[in-house]
């Protein structure tokens, strides 16, 4: 399947997508996330989380109708996007194959609170972000996420992506 086709089904996925109705959600008191836009976390590339962005993605709309908490959220004017981050784990400390485990229990567990991030309006990018770190003396390296994980993440419009990093760097 080409890119193109992909992004295609992903988009054909979300048929009921339309505009945010506010009157569809009542009044909620939000705990306001990140209004200053703190600094990026940690070692962000590092992190086993799932994260969604877009340009047009309104993260407090978004917070007001899920009953998804995220651990990090940003909010940037056009053209830059605004997204939210759900932490799975430290991916410094979680060997890869726990993390395709622990990523694969939140998939389940939280299903259809994903599918409706998936197509909630303005979320351009939906990634499922995995950590492998790599020996310093490696001579070379490939990774990819089990089969399973990446069938179970498709269904939901989630990319899955492994962040390399070379240890002590």
């Amino acid at each position: 399947m080409t890119v193109n086709a992909y992004f295609r089904r992903l988009s054909l996925s979300c048929k009921t997508r339309r505009p945010l109705d506010t009157r569809m959600y009542p009044s909620v008191d939000l705990k306001i996330m990140n209004p200053q836009m703190e600094p990026w976390p940690q070692r962000f590339d590092e992190r086993l989380h799932i994260f969604a962005h877009g340009e047009t993605f309104d993260v407090d709309a978004f917070l007001a109708a899920s009953t998804l908490r995220p651990d990090y959220v940003w909010r940037r004017e056009r053209p830059l996007t605004s997204g939210i981050e759900l932490l799975i784990g430290d991916g410094r400390k979680i060997p890869p194959s726990e993390q395709e485990e622990l990523a694969m229990a939140y998939l389940k567990a939280h299903q259809q609170e994903l599918k409706d991030l998936r197509c909630f309006p303005g979320v351009e990018t939906l990634i499922l972000g995995l950590v492998y770190i790599c020996p310093v003396d490696s001579t070379g390296i490939a990774v990819t996420p089990w089969s399973q994980l990446v069938l179970q993440a498709d269904d939901l419009g989630i990319v899955p992506t492994y962040y390399v990093t070379i240890d002590g760097r």
